[in-house]
């Protein structure tokens, strides 16, 4: 799943950059795209899924989460250091959209998970997501919310090495073309 339905947003200014199509891809990894004036973009098609992922996570923690419940619900065993972490962050990854419950001693039941991160079933996404987020972060740039944000992105986001249908790759340029700052 490359796009996730956003209603009917528009931008708020005029895109920032031009409409592409896509000729192909390279390695896997790279999106190859012309221009109406021949120019050729290359666009890494992870960090273009993250930077649309990121973005509508942003905008839906102002509205809404949607969340996908797991047919059977995953148990995560954590070290008692992660757990008291995640206990922390039990209010923010809510309102992210996961559903987790303490489940006795440094366990956690995992009913849901925001549907940016895809198929349900996928619940590796789910144990890199809680491994990013206990993992120490000296620098402290950012609020434990926008880390979460972060996270997910990338954690939802396309993998290098995934290759795409010309179909899916032109829906990710479309994309790209709408969001605040398709640059980074």
């Amino acid at each position: 799943q490359t796009e996730l339905p956003t209603g009917t947003r528009t931008p708020a200014a005029a895109p920032r950059i031009p409409f592409m199509n896509v000729i192909g891809e390279f390695g896997g990894i790279y999106l190859l795209a012309r221009t109406s004036t021949d120019e050729l973009f290359i666009i890494d098609q992870h960090a273009a899924h993250e930077r649309i992922l990121y973005e509508q996570v942003r905008e839906r923690s102002v509205r809404e989460h949607q969340s996908q419940e797991l047919i059977s619900p995953v148990v995560l065993h954590r070290t008692p250091r992660e757990a008291a972490i995640i206990r922390e962050l039990l209010p923010a990854l809510a309102q992210e959209g996961f559903v987790l419950e303490d489940f006795g001693r440094d366990t956690f039941l995992v009913r849901a998970i925001p549907v940016v991160l895809g198929r349900a079933e996928d619940t590796g996404v789910l144990d890199e997501v809680i491994s990013d987020l206990v993992r120490p972060d000296p620098a402290r740039t950012v609020t434990g919310r926008e880390r979460l944000t972060r996270i997910i992105a990338c954690r939802g986001a396309i993998k290098a090495g995934t290759v795409l249908t010309l179909e899916q790759s032109q829906r990710i340029l479309d994309q790209l073309r709408l969001t605040k700052n398709p640059f980074t």
